[in-house]
């Protein structure tokens, strides 16, 4: 039995899942902005033809889904899966020999250092500023060092962790619905557009997918509930902080995982939710000890002029690009880090953030986070193009093939597959009122926990990727569940 302050939480994590999915799904159905992150306009009937289509869509899965399913019941065999990542991997390779990129913005620093580490070398000066890179540099040195570095070896290791991620959202997917859903779902990741289309780009982004998703198949058994030995939660909170070494922003993961052990265990065993954060905590000590006891990175440098949080707080609030990345932003901070102390700098950043609200008003304030989450949430190719437009190593193939009709017909497939999605995740919704199955509680809140973090944090569209095995796995249960009527046997 729950008691009346379990019940309370879960409703309250109900409510607040449905409020912001459907602010997002609203802001979907009037905005796209993926045709100006690479600084295009968007033909006036895009979003609404775009829209209808892919409505059309939802009523023709539903109308056909029991053909959908006996035909990959029919087609299913030990040949499928390995056939369905092998897809995927060669799109991911003609999408690196097609559009590559020559490295810029962070990319290049960590592919430059990387060859760096690699040859023997130290670590730059922009880790002293941006520590919360160290770790997958480090990862991509050894890679380098092992395998020889050169671009290429860091993008095969990129589509690596990729499809692995493809695999073991499948094996969730099968896990919880069944084999022939979990064949969908993979032919889903097979085609899902930032998988694809961020193969060239290397960077945290992508190599913290495995890390979201790899933890979720040993935290939860076939039917969503939460695996309560040890040896699971313990492997989870381990591989889901390596994943906040990787990308800070994962940390919101161990704090969901956090709230759904409270819920889940009773009395004295509740303290138990404290093992994810406590994990978290040590791996991260344990990391920064070893970088300064190897004099990989002086310490003192560290402590006294890498960006402070409340740094990403105020570029959260910039007005110039909606929360974006600002170089005004970080000359400001720079600047305050050669002047003053730490504690002085947050003190200054959290004035800045004050000014920045009382400038803009209460009205203003509300305008502007609204474009901002339009930003983050609209962008159905998740800023993935945009990084490919920056020094693309041919250019003409980047221009033909992303503009004109062509380009018109990439955004559409973009957008209907996003549109989709959130349609999922509207259904999964409908259906979860009553739900306490802890694998649905974890994912709303994740995504709670991403909603809130874009509208505090400097943001993008790209930093959705991370959520995408668990937004896939939610919208996937959203299209099978009662309301569909769509009977089916288990077979997992």
């Amino acid at each position: 039995m729950f008691s009346f302050f379990d019940k309370v939480a879960y409703r309250l994590i109900f409510y607040l899942f449905v409020l912001f999915i459907s602010f997002i799904l609203i802001l979907n159905i009037f905005f796209s902005t993926g045709f100006s992150s690479i600084d295009q306009t968007a033909p006036v009937w895009f979003n609404w033809v775009t829209l209808i289509a892919a409505i059309a869509l939802v009523v023709v899965l539903f109308n056909y889904r029991d053909w959908f399913f006996n035909k990959i019941s029919h087609l299913y065999n030990p040949y499928l899966v390995s056939t369905l990542l092998l897809t995927s991997v060669i799109f991911q390779l003609i999408i690196v020999q097609l559009f590559n990129v020559n490295p810029s913005w962070d990319f290049k620093v960590l592919i430059d250092q990387a060859n760096i580490l690699a040859g023997g070398g130290g670590i730059v000066d922009y880790f002293v500023q941006y520590p919360n890179n160290l770790f997958i540099v480090l990862v991509l040195g050894k890679i380098g060092e092992i395998f020889g570095s050169g671009l290429y070896v860091y993008q095969y290791f990129n589509i690596l962790m990729i499809t692995i991620s493809q695999y073991f959202i499948y094996r969730m997917g099968k896990k919880i619905l069944g084999k022939e859903i979990g064949i969908i779902i993979l032919i889903i990741c097979s085609f899902f557009f930032p998988f694809i289309f961020y193969a060239p780009i290397v960077y945290t982004d992508t190599t913290s997918l495995l890390f979201v998703i790899l933890p979720l198949n040993l935290l939860f058994d076939g039917s969503g509930r939460l695996r309560k030995d040890w040896l699971s939660i313990a492997s989870a909170s381990v591989i889901f902080a390596i994943g906040y070494l990787i990308k800070g922003s994962l940390v919101i993961f161990s704090i969901a995982m956090a709230i759904v052990l409270f819920l889940s265990f009773k009395k004295w065993k509740r303290f138990f939710f404290i093992v994810p954060l406590i994990v978290v905590i040590l791996i991260k000590f344990t990391f920064n000890t070893y970088l300064y006891e190897t004099k990989i990175i002086d310490r003192k440098a560290v402590e006294k002029y890498s960006f402070p949080v409340t740094h990403w707080i105020m570029m959260g609030q910039n007005w110039q690009n909606y929360g974006m990345w600002s170089g005004e932003d970080v000359n400001f901070t720079y600047q305050l880090l050669h002047q003053y102390p730490r504690k002085e700098v947050s003190k200054r950043h959290l004035e800045e953030v004050k000014n920045r609200f009382k400038e803009r008003g209460l009205i203003g304030s509300l305008e502007y986070n609204i474009g901002k989450l339009k930003h983050e949430w609209t962008d159905g190719t998740y800023y993935s193009l945009k990084k490919l437009s920056r020094e693309p190593v041919n250019p003409n193939h980047f221009v033909s093939f992303f503009g004109g009709k062509s380009g018109l017909i990439v955004q559409s497939f973009a957008r209907i597959e996003h549109l989709l999605i959130l349609f999922g995740l509207a259904l999964f919704a409908l259906n979860n009122y009553r739900s306490n199955n802890e694998f649905n509680t974890f994912g709303m809140l994740s995504l709670i926990g991403f909603f809130l973090f874009f509208l505090i944090w400097e943001a993008r569209s790209r930093y959705i990727l991370s959520l995408t095995p668990v937004l896939i796995l939610l919208s996937s249960i959203g299209y099978y569940n009662e309301l569909t009527k769509w009977k089916v046997k288990r077979t997992v």
